[in-house]
């Protein structure tokens, strides 16, 4: 279950998950809430008197830029654990990391896309996975890829990467992962923001590589695009040699 409390105008993601969680009640008995609040004062009550799994905060709606915003914030809510997500349109990669080093657990680009946002609230809420919610499916890949150190991209969705690399990662680290997969262009290397949510050390001393899964962060709707051209692209091949 999860309880999610969305700040902002835009009423898009609010309308998106409480038909999703209308839909999960009739389904399974299942019950989430989705709370929308438009105004400072109101956010800060719904902060006060009860506890949210998720918290989406619009970067329109502060009065601070979002990196200063989310300090300042942090500093008189100490006793805060929720993921706190940034709603916006600015796709810059610079500025997302700046906001998501400052405290910000992830970013998402409007308009939103349902399917990813569907996972991102569970995995939020839960910290993993819900494979009883999954909404995209993950094709093999075996693409060159590189997140700061050399790795080979195993497998590919449009909520997340799986890598294989020697070298380890720390939970909840975030990073630029390059590979031409994120691309128009096999020849051109593409780039998408990741955090890793999951890493899983060598099995063996024969075999000594980690591997870690990232959801991506802030990824944009042309990055997007993309990778589900190059899963097409490998869904054809794979059917092609069967």
């Amino acid at each position: 279950m999860a309880s999610v409390l969305y700040f902002g105008l835009d009423d898009r993601i609010p309308k998106m998950m409480d038909q999703f969680f209308q839909d999960r009640l009739k389904e399974t008995g299942e019950s989430n809430s989705i709370i929308h609040v438009k105004d400072d004062q109101k956010f800060g009550e719904m902060l006060v008197g009860m506890a949210f799994d998720v918290i989406f905060c619009e970067a329109g709606v502060l009065p601070l830029p979002a990196f200063e915003w989310i300090v300042a914030f942090k500093k008189g809510k100490s006793r805060l654990t929720s993921p706190m997500i940034l709603v916006g349109t600015d796709s810059d990669t610079v500025k997302t990391m700046k906001s998501i080093e400052a405290g910000w657990t992830d970013y998402i680009i409007m308009p939103p896309d349902k399917p990813l946002l569907i996972e991102k609230i569970w995995l939020h809420a839960s910290g993993q996975r819900n494979s009883d919610i999954r909404q995209v499916y993950s094709m093999r890949m075996g693409a060159p890829a590189d997140m700061a150190k050399s790795a080979v991209l195993e497998e590919l969705s449009e909520f997340d990467c799986k890598l294989r690399s020697r070298n380890p990662v720390t939970l909840n680290d975030v990073m630029v992962l390059y590979s031409n997969a994120f691309s128009t262009d096999e020849k051109i290397i593409g780039h998408v923001i990741g955090r890793c949510y999951k890493s899983e050390p060598p099995p063996s001393n024969d075999d000594p590589y980690y591997t870690h899964s990232f959801y991506f962060v802030g990824i944009s709707p042309e990055v997007l695009t993309n990778i589900r051209n190059a899963l097409r692209k490998q869904f054809v091949s794979v059917k092609a040699k069967t």
